[in-house]
């Protein structure tokens, strides 16, 4: 686990395992989906879910112990009931309607209209109250109660049972805030403790161990969530996923997001292991006497004046996204062994990643931890083992990690040629499995004709001339960390350039203009911040400036693997079958790629319009060798390498030909 203080346990020994637990919830559409995912983690964690209680809170407690029924329908397994709760008097003056009318995008009259009038199935004759009182007395503390809605079902068990917090294993909430990002009409509180902040003042006074998933944890987890995940998630075309779209469907309408708030709190309950960072401060709740600090939450951050016999609260700072990303996915799809599926997942994952480590001369020893340091070895030596090319797209239709990893590593001396794209996709695979923070953004290439002298270095961006007139889309790997005082510093891993791309990370820079970074003697890059957009400029060792790409960050919106697929696939055409002979010699005087695979390794032809001194270039890339590279002077021999590339498939009279050249 990844803490800030050594000195500080691990979680799960903080909180401990769940056994046996109780929801205490307002559905809701996260609500729902949360629910969902507390039955799946029950099954793989061996956690016994007791019931579920219902108070007001999105909706009035009438309309959302009917949903609560009707999840527990939708996902047809009844291993528990729904207790009817209780709500308070002013619910709907505070009510928003944040999930639609009846809380649930509509929903409700939906299923009636498929399965008619859910009426009592699933629910309690026992109310709310009397059943958190009797398991209690049943499991005294074994219970892990997961609040997920108000407490006003928690106080009115208090109330009759003064030490009802005591026979408690623990409490794990989710709401109120630890930052002041509220989502509540005051703008600091949270919506729970919003609409009882009485309740949640007491339980905070008297509760001895209780966990805090505030707001802006969940906020910042969701918001700053790739489109490629939430599309995982809640794209999935599932009987599941289907009825969480649909009662999520008016809230996503307002926010353009599907709300990850209630998850977190079951997740952390039912897995503590998710938990990477969290602080111990005790925590004061504000009252409804002044709406402008109700449900208000202080937090002690430098433990002056504490109060005495006040219990600190566990406040959960830092989670594992991508487990928790992946047990939303997982808890939606269709059939029962779906947490198995996952398991799977999981391995073949770590095996592609322990292979693809140990081909980079990593030991399985060396932690390898989301740092800069180790960005910096994994890009370093990810560009020395690999014979990579210009090649932009390659036969490879499967783009998983472990079949990428498997394509292109045959044992950890045996590397196969790849890609731009694959070996793109392939880094943005492992710096996720090594929990780096990084996206995929495109950029717009332009290929540049003018030559670079020294004296031409000197210049302002503003008097070097581009030609434009052939522009590309490219792929650009972006890597965030959390600098001093929770500033994001951002750095370039991948430019799509393969032999090209940098060495090492390089600073995309907060402030406008240019910075220079002379890689060596063989590379240089000019990184120009012009307002929003970013401008890089590589040149080479040949003298000549090659490429030039712009992006804008971080307005750009990151891409999903399958969106970089769909950009590089249209313009990257493989170009290696007779059908596509017209297409070839259309296009073969615009700069895009002939590609000829051939008995372990490819060659590539490529015109360079831009360029006075030749009128193209042919690669020669095979394995075990090093790669060659002529230069071709004129039209004639670049049409005669062109027509016998395009038909003949003997590596050997392909490469006597280019030694003629």
């Amino acid at each position: 686990m990844d803490h800030t203080d050594s000195q500080k346990p691990e979680f799960e020994k903080i909180q401990g395992f769940a056994t046996k637990v109780i929801i205490d919830c307002d559905p809701g559409g996260d609500d729902a989906h949360a629910i969902l995912l507390a039955q799946y983690l029950s099954k793989a964690f061996n956690v016994q879910i007791l019931g579920l209680t219902t108070g007001g809170g999105n909706q009035t407690v009438d309309m959302v112990t009917k949903n609560s029924q009707i999840i527990i329908d939708i996902h047809g397994e009844t291993g528990f009931l729904v207790h009817k709760g209780t709500q308070r008097d002013d619910i709907l003056h505070i009510q928003d309607g944040f999930f639609g009318k009846d809380s649930f995008g509509g929903y409700q009259s939906k299923y009636q209209e498929i399965y008619g009038e859910i009426g009592d199935k699933h629910l309690s004759k026992q109310t709310a109250i009397e059943f958190l009182l009797e398991q209690v007395n049943l499991f005294p503390n074994e219970i892990s109660l997961i609040c997920v809605g108000c407490f006003t079902n928690i106080q009115n068990a208090l109330i009759q049972m003064p030490d009802f917090l005591d026979k408690l294993k623990n409490i794990v909430v989710m709401g109120g805030t630890h930052s002041g990002i509220g989502n509540a009409p005051n703008w600091v509180s949270e919506y729970n403790f919003h609409v009882d902040p009485n309740a949640a003042k007491q339980i905070f006074e008297k509760a001895k161990n209780i966990t805090l998933i505030s707001f802006d944890l969940c906020y910042d987890y969701y918001n700053n969530m790739s489109d490629e995940d939430q599309a995982a998630i809640y794209g999935q075309n599932t009987k599941l996923a289907n009825f969480i779209r649909q009662s999520n469907s008016q809230a996503f309408k307002k926010v353009k997001r599907y709300t990850i708030c209630d998850q977190v709190a079951v997740a952390v309950a039912l897995d503590p292991r998710i938990v990477l960072d969290y602080e111990q401060k005790q925590c004061k709740i504000y009252d409804d006497k002044d709406e402008s600090t109700r449900g208000m939450v202080a937090i002690n951050w430098i433990e002056f004046y504490n109060i005495k016999d006040l219990q600190k609260v566990n406040i959960v700072t830092k989670i594992d996204k991508k487990l928790l990303t992946m047990y939303l996915r997982d808890c939606l799809k269709d059939g029962l062994d779906v947490f198995s599926n996952f398991q799977h997942e999981c391995q073949e994952n770590q095996k592609a990643l322990s292979v693809y480590l140990e081909a980079l001369g990593i030991p399985d020893y060396l932690k390898i931890d989301p740092s800069l340091g180790s960005l910096l070895m994994i890009q370093m030596k990810h560009l020395e083992r690999f014979p990579l090319c210009d090649l932009i797209t390659h036969q490879n239709k499967d783009y998983e990690f472990y079949s990428l990893v498997r394509s292109l590593i045959e044992d950890k001396e045996k590397f196969n040629i790849g890609s731009i794209i694959e070996h793109t996709v392939l880094l943005y695979y492992v710096l996720k499995q090594l929990n780096f923070e990084v996206e995929i953004i495109k950029a717009t290439n332009f290929d540049q004709s003018s030559e670079i002298q020294d004296k031409q270095n000197q210049n302002t961006l503003e008097e070097r001339k581009l030609d434009q007139e052939e522009e590309t889309n490219q792929l650009v790997l972006i890597v965030k960390f959390q600098g001093h005082r929770n500033q994001t510093k951002n750095f370039l891993v991948d430019f799509g350039l393969m032999q090209k791309n940098a060495r090492y990370p390089i600073p995309l820079q907060n402030e406008q203009g240019e910075r220079v970074y002379q890689i060596g003697k063989n590379q240089r890059f000019i990184i120009n911040k012009v307002e929003d957009q970013f401008e890089i400029y590589y040149s080479g060792s040949d003298g000549h400036q090659h490429t030039q790409m712009k992006f804008q960050y971080p307005q750009q919106k990151q891409l999903t693997i399958k969106q970089a697929l769909d950009i590089i696939s249209n313009q990257g055409k493989i170009l290696n079958d007779e059908q596509q002979a017209s297409e070839i010699q259309m296009k073969r005087d615009s700069g895009i790629n002939l590609v000829k695979f051939l008995p372990k390794g490819l060659v590539n032809l490529k015109r360079m319009p831009i360029n006075p001194d030749f009128y193209g270039e042919f690669h020669i890339n095979i394995m075990d060798k090093e790669q060659q590279l002529v230069q071709i002077k004129s039209s004639e021999e670049f049409d005669q390498l062109f027509e016998k590339l395009r038909i003949n498939d003997d590596l050997s009279d392909i490469l006597n030909l280019t030694q003629k050249q």
